[in-house]
């Protein structure tokens, strides 16, 4: 596993370095690591709606929080994206 992790973030390194590898790789990075970053913020949301049962005020933090994370996570992307379509 973690051969497999150390392959993908040296493939995502080179590919923002360099413009060598294929499209095709550059957009499975880019899938494979947006859907790591969106499951990551589910598993915080469903955390969020499952405390709301137990404890009303813990809940709701827990989703705001999970809400900033993904609104970091978008505007860190378009950053990145209007970056490089600007180059």
């Amino acid at each position: 596993m973690e051969f497999l992790i150390e392959f993908i973030l040296d493939l995502a390194l080179d590919a923002s370095i360099y413009d060598k590898v294929p499209k095709p790789i550059r957009y499975l990075l880019i899938i494979l690591i947006s859907l790591f970053y969106l499951s990551f913020i589910a598993f915080i949301e469903y955390l969020g709606i499952t405390l709301l049962k137990d404890n009303l005020l813990n809940g709701i933090l827990v989703i705001i929080i999970g809400l900033i994370v993904l609104l970091i996570c978008i505007l860190a992307f378009r950053k990145t994206y209007l970056k490089k379509v600007k180059k």
